[in-house]
């Protein structure tokens, strides 16, 4: 009877390691399963998607050209900057947009925005970014007149149009004396104003020119039909007109000329000492330009108008002639310029070069405003600077979203 017992053993023993190898296998496989979960679910073996905490930037030298208009707002910056060096050429902003254009510059600087023949010249897509706003002061030498403290030369658009047409040209002209008493004495024109009008205007591409020439379209109908406005016009010649590279040329030679007058941003302006004019708006009242006056013009803007994205065109956004009673009517955004894919910028020469461009990009909307009103610009509004940091967080390196670094 011993040998069947035995044999019942043994079967059993059998039995029972199988039943266990099988539950090992089971438990690994409920091993792997859950592994694969916690997988699946982020919990291991991947990043976190959450926010990471920026790398350092690279220290690169960024390269700017452009605008006059800007030249001492982009100088304080650059001056100010310490991540990475700033080299700005101010050379105007039609050959901003041309060097833009050759990929020669990191990005391009101008008061005017890209037109549809600059647009499609393009060789890839660029976006724009307004970096500021400012107002074109209407400046002038006038030695021997006194104006009232608070009081300036009054000035109109269609005024400033027959002036630059040269169809005015003596200060004791009616239309001009009529609404500055100061040019008068019981009457008659002071000595002063017997005198020829000398006219500046830029001899070179300039965005504050295509402001000023706007302003003298929207204001009159011979100038509309006649020269229109471009950032660089085809000024009418005559003996009195005289042509000045930069707004540091128009300043000088207005500082310089008696009986002269021209146009500037406003702070070149202030910084030369030059005396600047009231000029008429649309409400009928005889501004001088502050940058109270000019921000009210921005405001007005906003307040009906919804301005394009970075990619779109900004061809008819203009700040001309606001509608507000205490707006300044010759005001005007300046813009940033730089390719949409920064990786077709061959001055771009790595991912890391563009998160440190994307980085004082930034720093120019957001910290760089700060410095805008001690030199007569505009700090930009909260929507813009937020439209702005959308603007700058579209641009790709090799077809990604660019790292931050900080």
């Amino acid at each position: 009877m011993s040998a069947p017992n035995q044999q019942s053993e043994t079967i059993q023993s059998k039995g029972s390691s199988r039943t266990g190898w099988y539950a090992a296998v089971a438990v690994i496989i409920v091993v792997i399963i859950l592994f694969a979960g916690l997988y699946a679910a982020g919990y291991i073996g991947k990043k976190s998607t959450g926010p990471s905490t920026p790398g350092t930037c690279t220290s690169v030298t960024i390269l700017g050209a452009g605008s006059t208009f800007v030249e001492q707002l982009q100088d304080e910056w650059a001056s100010v900057y310490s991540t990475s060096t700033v080299d700005y050429d101010a050379v105007g902003s039609g050959a901003g947009i041309s060097d833009i254009t050759d990929k020669t510059v990191t990005y391009g600087a101008s008061d005017a925005p890209l037109n549809a023949t600059q647009t499609t010249a393009l060789p890839d897509p660029v976006l724009t970014m307004p970096e500021t706003a400012g107002a074109v002061a209407v400046i002038f030498y006038l030695p021997g007149v006194t104006f009232p403290l608070g009081y300036s030369l009054n000035m109109t658009g269609a005024i400033l149009a027959e002036i630059y047409l040269g169809d005015i040209t003596t200060w004791n002209d009616s239309a001009i004396t009529a609404i500055n008493p100061s040019l008068l004495h019981d009457g008659v024109p002071v000595s002063a104003a017997n005198n020829t009008i000398v006219v500046y205007h830029r001899s070179d591409g300039s965005g504050t020119s295509y402001a000023f020439s706007q302003f003298l379209s929207d204001s009159s109908s011979t100038w509309k039909s006649t020269i229109g406005y471009s950032t660089l016009p085809n000024w009418p010649k005559f003996s009195s007109a005289v042509g000045a590279k930069g707004s540091s040329g128009i300043a000088g030679g207005v500082k310089d000329t008696p009986y002269s007058i021209g146009y500037v941003d406003l702070g070149e302006a202030a910084s030369n000492v030059l005396s600047y004019a009231a000029v008429e708006n649309p409400s009928g009242k005889y501004i001088i330009p502050t940058v109270n006056n000019t921000a009210s013009a921005i405001t007005d803007l906003l307040a009906t108008t919804t301005l394009p994205s970075g990619s779109a065109s900004w061809a008819n956004v203009s700040m001309i002639n606001a509608p507000g009673v205490k707006d300044y009517p010759v005001a005007t955004f300046s813009y940033m310029l730089f390719y949409a894919e920064a990786k077709n910028n061959p001055v771009i020469t790595s991912q890391a070069y563009a998160s440190s461009f994307a980085n004082w990009l930034n720093w120019t909307v957001t910290k760089g405003q700060t410095y805008s009103a001690q030199l007569y610009f505009i700090p930009l509004p909260a929507s813009v600077v937020t439209a702005d940091q959308a603007t700058i967080a579209s641009m790709t390196y090799n077809g990604a979203a660019i790292p931050a670094c900080s």
